[in-house]
This record gives structure tokens, C-alpha cells and sequence, in this order.
């Protein structure tokens, strides 16, 4: 079986592009706290902020090199 190249399966036509895409901006949540999706964004922070990491490895020793004192 051969192989082809993009421009064979698109019948020798480059693929053209209008226009430049513009630039993604941060998501933005809702903050009204009423909404369904409010209260879902409240329900799995409550449920994330379980597992948040209280404290730093660097400072509690825990796989620390021995020659880090030194």
C-alpha cells in the first residue's frame, strides 16, 4: 500500500486559512452563587479543598537528599 501526502487526500488543495484565531482569554466563572453551575463550582471546591496540600516537602524533610545540610 502507498502512502500519501495531505495535499493527495485533499485533492492537491492547501488547506486555507482565513483569518488568525484570537487569543484565548482565562475562563471566567459565574459569581452570582445561585446559578446551577454556581453551585456545582461550590460543591466540588468544597469536595477539591480536601486534598489540598498543606505543607511544603521541602520543608518537612521527606525525601530529602542527605547532602542537603552540607
Amino acid at each position: 500500500m502507498r502512502r500519501r501526502n495531505r495535499c493527495e487526500w485533499t485533492g492537491g488543495k492547501k488547506p486555507v486559512f482565513e483569518a488568525p484565531l484570537p487569543p484565548l482569554e482565562p475562563y471566567a466563572r459565574c459569581k452570582c452563587g445561585r446559578c446551577r453551575e454556581c453551585l456545582e463550582n461550590q460543591k466540588w471546591d468544597r469536595i477539591f479543598a480536601k486534598f489540598e496540600v498543606k505543607q511544603h516537602w521541602d520543608s518537612t524533610g521527606i525525601f530529602r537528599s542527605a547532602l542537603h545540610d552540607l
